[in-house]
């Protein structure tokens, strides 16, 4: 019975690892994507202050987003004992990417394009992986 504790334990921290990479490589491919995209190329008109604003914002959300994949490394990692932050931060992760799901689903009525569906694909693949052990943690956490 310790044996498929200790690997279902494993298993979730693999899991975490492997979604974090996921949250970071996201991060960093939206701090890329606006000039590879060439966005501001189709806002040549729009005043500069709106310009700056949207790579602004686009780029703290980046960033917000590498940080949020850096702490949940963190925590599956050094502070996996500590069920209560640890939990927390899932169940924020988990509401936070159904929050965005649930966007994209109502923002999807207009335009019903096949990048749109993969990215929704995307993040519900997400969601999963933060789902599982978010539900599953409090069952094989050994203090």
């Amino acid at each position: 019975m310790l044996i498929k504790l200790v690997s279902l334990e494993v298993s979730l921290q693999i899991v975490l690892a492997v979604v974090s990479s996921i949250s970071i490589f996201i991060g960093i491919w939206h701090i890329i994507l606006p000039y590879v995209r060439k966005w501001f190329e189709h806002m040549s008109e729009a005043p500069v202050e709106i310009r700056n604003s949207i790579e602004a914002t686009n780029f703290f959300f980046s960033l917000f987003l590498i940080m949020l994949g850096i702490f949940s490394i963190y925590l599956t990692f050094w502070q996996w004992t500590n069920i209560e932050v640890l939990q927390f931060f899932l169940v924020s992760m988990s509401v936070l990417l159904l929050s965005r799901i649930i966007f994209q689903i109502v923002k999807l009525k207009g335009s019903k394009s096949k990048q749109e569906f993969m990215i929704l694909g995307i993040f519900c693949v997400i969601l999963l992986l933060y789902l599982v052990p978010t539900i599953m943690i409090r069952h094989c956490v050994t203090v």
